[in-house]
């Protein structure tokens, strides 16, 4: 680790402690400054290449967690004071690991292949869960590791991947896509939760019977619709009139928040944020955009995603539709993932 790298852990972990501490005398939540982390990845000429570093943002800190190697980082969770990065780093030009970052300090997860990746994290009652996929005889392979352990081997079929977690007394939920299809795991069961192109990218817990996750099913050949389900049951469908490519959402109470990737009719790609049935804005601007996470958190809706112009990105984040650069173009950072505690 560079001693860049060493101060921004250093700042992260303060920041990470700061944000565990009440205000004198209050006890509400809701006084505290929110503490904004992204992960991703630095490149020096183009965000397209896979010349690239993970890096992880807390506030004004960014911490290059493999600077010497080629790497990016994908997902993140916060536990206290440890911060949990997923993601890969490469060995050579054709074999990365599927990796994990605890403080900075990475981890290695399966045997190496080319494609691996970490692709959610998720800290538990005092447990690590690692999802992602690798490769064998260039086939992709869904896993699950607890602390380390493996438990889930699903594949290995084309548009399969686990997108989420969840975990309620001690059982473990995943969210995602197995052969084109939104599908549910319930520790090491799958199952098919909607036919057709479908994809499940949120998953939440609330009890042993309120199993909730958030993506997208077909409509037609030219239109979508976003799906909410209560474990196999769906519960909350709105056609979109238009394809989408992904679906990201988050819940809150009985509101449904979710921001689509899509095309529309003219073959323009579209971002659109939505709450329940109500479309709250595009925020396209006529600019090639890809969002990349959402998150309601104390009231406001955060929306994180990257602008793109040829070789360059410029990260953004809206906060109830107020967008703020995250860095500029001539910083060279590409953000994947975000959290907000």
């Amino acid at each position: 680790m560079t001693k860049r790298s060493i101060y921004g852990m250093c700042v992260l972990l303060l920041c990470a402690t700061v944000a565990c501490k009440k205000s004198d005398g209050l006890d509400d939540e809701d006084v505290r400054e929110p503490q904004l982390h992204f992960v991703g990845f630095k490149y020096k000429d183009s965000f397209k290449v896979k010349d690239r570093n993970a890096v992880l943002v807390v506030g004004d800190s960014l911490v290059e967690l493999s600077p010497d190697k080629v790497s990016e980082a994908t997902t993140l969770d916060v536990s206290g004071n440890t911060v949990y990065v997923g993601g890969y780093q490469q060995v050579d030009a054709n074999r990365r690991n599927l990796a994990y970052w605890e403080n900075g300090t990475v981890h290695f997860l399966g045997t190496a292949a080319n494609g691996n990746e970490a692709t959610a994290i998720h800290a538990a009652d005092g447990k690590l869960y690692v999802a992602g996929t690798i490769y064998q005889a260039n086939l992709p392979y869904q896993r699950l590791w607890v602390d380390g352990e493996q438990k889930v081997n699903s594949g290995a079929l084309a548009f399969s991947g686990i997108r989420d977690i969840a975990v309620w007394k001690g059982k473990y939920y995943l969210a995602g896509q197995f052969a084109q299809a939104a599908s549910l795991w319930e520790d090491q069961t799958m199952y098919t939760i909607h036919n057709g192109p479908s994809e499940a990218s949120y998953i939440l817990t609330r009890s042993e019977d309120e199993i909730l996750s958030l993506g997208y099913g077909n409509v037609d050949r030219n239109s979508d619709k976003v799906v909410v389900w209560n474990w196999r049951d769906v519960i909350f469908s709105h056609p979109l009139g238009i394809r989408v490519r992904n679906i990201l959402g988050c819940i809150d109470g009985s509101d449904y928040y979710y921001v689509i990737n899509g095309v529309n009719a003219d073959g323009w790609s579209v971002v659109r944020v939505y709450k329940n049935e109500q479309m709250l804005y595009d925020i396209t601007d006529g600019k090639e955009l890809d969002a990349e996470a959402i998150q309601f958190h104390q009231g406001k809706l955060y929306i994180l995603g990257n602008f793109t112009t040829n070789t360059r990105s410029t990260p953004v984040l809206w906060i109830d539709g107020v967008p703020q650069d995250i860095f500029n173009e001539k910083d060279g950072i590409y953000l994947n993932d975000m959290l907000i505690k």
